[in-house]
């Protein structure tokens, strides 16, 4: 089996584009796509007819999209307007007629176009995409010189194996080293390049305002936002669990929004216990607030954070997410954060804005004897009134609160907490909605509780009798409803996150301290070597390490033989054959020259049988290469005989 040069070159190139393809497609707008296809559709039929615009042209369309590029770019989009102007002039590139230095540059302009996509991705499946895409480039650029220092107008199946092979050996040297490069090299403790990121961080989960509505976008979703790992024999129940990320405290009767003073930042004050402790890794942006149990002590981080008078945590600087930290917390309970608040922080729990009548009539007609029975009253209309839980048909407009009341009396979470919000308000109550996550998935396999976007949630929070008390207002709504029925799939999906789980612990977990604790461990190992009497040594003494001696000095070895042999190693059979002809000659004082052909060679020789010999090796393996035949297991073999009578001769 062969392939012709050009079919081979323009399939190894036109694959390539499933990498950039692959990890833009959430990133960059739709239009840029169609541009994009627009460009690069044409030049399949260019490949086709061999025909390809001037590049003149070519090269005056890519400087207009350059200058597109800085007229439009700013601090706060520089990345996605990069991978825009890449991504573009990476469809040009299909336009040209390709020389060895253009394919050079487009698996050049992938390559970047990878670099900047890796800030938007921290899962599992790109690492394996970038991973891939490592091994893809390596092999294509290596056939691609191999075609082009060789002139090989036709590779045969048995030349691409080899190269297949030879190229898989220096890959694996090269994880090999890469390994150690991890291990090793030093780390720096802030971002290198921080460059128009701050734009995409509101893209998931929360921001300081929320509408009536919203959270149904977030609640269809799938996509992984926390990951906990509890202290040892501390296994709480799923469904128990409450993730504070937000609080807000202002409605305009549409939306509830946050508002803070700089009186409210950083209260010293934390809730005595015994502390129990949980590590999280979260995964996608919060607008930088941080989500933690209720009735937490302190967090402990990497980064400086920001407190606020309501419990709520926000780093202080822009986080490049996955970020790690650990929570100190008692144990879980109804009450959160603060059991008392000063009296002139409780004033902007009591805003409410205008309202219609009928609203008002509702909060009076609800009031109670006190706050408590107040409280009960507002949750028992839900329930006698038939007010159901629901993500779709939801109540829009300039109405929507007063529709949910008292026509359409279905809703999801938030309609839900802000109207309790809101009534317990029009009775003189403090109150605020939390926006956070209710309940999470256990991983056995793992040991950790994973929190994803569908469990979104938001509550209530009420100031009663001197302490904050949370209430979930929202009826039908249970942990149950959220969890996938168990099956195969399932199954597989934990499994898969699994790997996702590990694959961000060990790069957060790997840090600065961990790298200087392996140095001076290493340091230990070489510098202090205890002295032992003679007598106590044994064979088993030491052995893991004789163990890994062992294999560094294999290591070593097959790099060697490598490095030596490796380049007829992997050459097909008939060339090796060739190489073993030549080197029969030479121990019997024949060398080839360099532009010596293989019958100039012959020529030379004086002894008759040798000589006949000689040829007849000379003819089979000229009439099959000459004339592009293949060479089959029988010319192999006659050609193996020919060579065992060559070296028979005495």
């Amino acid at each position: 089996m062969s392939f012709k040069r050009k079919t081979l070159e323009i399939s190894i190139l036109y694959g390539s584009l499933l990498f950039p393809l692959s990890v833009l497609f959430n990133i960059l707008a739709k239009e840029i796509y169609l541009v994009f296809f627009f460009l690069l559709i044409p030049s399949l039929l260019f490949e086709k007819k061999n025909w390809h615009p001037p590049r003149f042209l070519i090269n005056l369309l890519g400087l207009s999209f350059i200058l597109i590029f800085f007229l439009t770019v700013s601090l706060t989009n520089f990345l996605e307007k990069a991978l825009e102007t890449l991504f573009l002039l990476l469809s040009l590139k299909f336009l040209e007629n390709k020389t060895l230095r253009d394919y050079l540059q487009i698996y050049l302009l992938e390559f970047l176009i990878l670099c900047g996509a890796s800030f938007y991705y921290a899962e599992l499946s790109f690492f394996l995409i970038l991973a891939l895409s490592f091994i893809y480039f390596g092999y294509a650029l290596f056939l691609h010189l191999y075609m082009e220092e060789g002139e090989v107008s036709i590779l045969t199946g048995e030349e691409i194996k080899a190269i297949i092979f030879s190229f898989g050996a220096l890959l694996f040297l090269s994880f090999i080293l890469s390994i150690v490069f991890f291990l090793g090299l030093p780390r720096l403790q802030v971002p290198l390049f921080t460059l128009g990121i701050e734009k995409e961080r509101a893209k998931t989960g929360f921001t300081d305002k929320i509408r009536l509505g919203s959270f149904s976008e977030i609640q269809e979703s799938s996509a992984p936002v926390l990951r906990i790992i509890f202290e040892k024999n501390y296994k709480p129940d799923p469904k128990e669990l409450y993730f504070k990320v937000i609080a807000f405290d202002y409605f305009d009767g549409r939306t509830w929004k946050r508002t803070v003073s700089k009186e409210e930042e950083n209260p010293l004050r934390a809730q005595k216990g015994p502390a129990k402790k949980a590590t999280f890794y979260l995964l996608s942006g919060q607008q930088d607030y941080l989500p933690f149990l209720e009735r937490k002590l302190y967090i402990k981080a990497s980064f400086p954070l920001r407190h606020y008078q309501d419990g709520i945590v926000k780093s202080a600087e822009p986080l490049n997410y996955p970020v790690k930290y650990e929570l100190y917390f008692t144990e879980i309970g109804s009450e959160v954060f603060y059991k008392q608040e000063p009296e002139a922080f409780l004033v902007k729990y009591l805003q409410v804005p205008e309202v219609s009548e009928s609203i008002k009539k509702l909060a009076e007609k609800l009031k109670g004897k006190n706050d408590r029975e107040t409280l009960e009253n507002i949750l028992n209309y839900f329930k006698k009134e038939g007010f159901q839980y629901s993500l779709s048909s939801l109540p829009l407009g300039e109405k929507a609160l007063e529709n949910f009341l008292f026509k359409v009396k279905r809703g999801n979470c938030e309609y839900f907490a802000g109207t309790t919000a809101l009534l317990l308000r029009l009775n003189g109550i403090p109150s605020r909605v939390i926006g956070g996550y209710r309940g999470a998935i256990y991983n056995p396999q793992g040991g950790y509780y994973l929190v994803e976007e569908r469990f979104a949630h938001s509550w209530v929070e009420a100031y009663l009798q001197g302490s904050w008390v949370r209430i979930d207002p929202t009826p039908g709504f249970s942990y149950e409803m959220l969890i996938r029925k168990k099956g195969i799939l399932e199954t597989l999906r934990l499994y898969y996150d699994l790997l996702n789980h590990y694959y961000t612990k060990l790069i957060l977990d790997y840090n600065y301290q961990k790298q200087k604790k392996f140095y001076e461990i290493l340091r230990e190992k070489l510098t202090l070597r205890e002295e032992k009497p003679f007598k106590d040594f044994n064979f088993k003494s030491g052995l893991k390490e004789k163990k890994l001696l062992v294999i560094f000095f294999l290591i070593l070895l097959g790099l060697f033989f490598f490095l030596k042999y490796g380049r007829t190693l992997f050459e097909p059979k008939e060339k090796r054959l060739l190489r073993a002809f030549f080197k029969e000659l030479k121990k019997r004082g024949y060398v080839k020259r360099e532009n010596e052909g293989i019958f100039e060679l012959i020529e030379k020789l004086r002894d008759e049988a040798l000589k006949n010999r000689a040829l007849k090796f000379a003819k089979i393996y000229s009439e099959y290469y000459y004339k592009d035949k293949p060479f089959d297991k029988m010319v192999i073999s006659e050609l193996k005989r020919c060579l065992k009578e060559l070296r028979n001769l005495s």
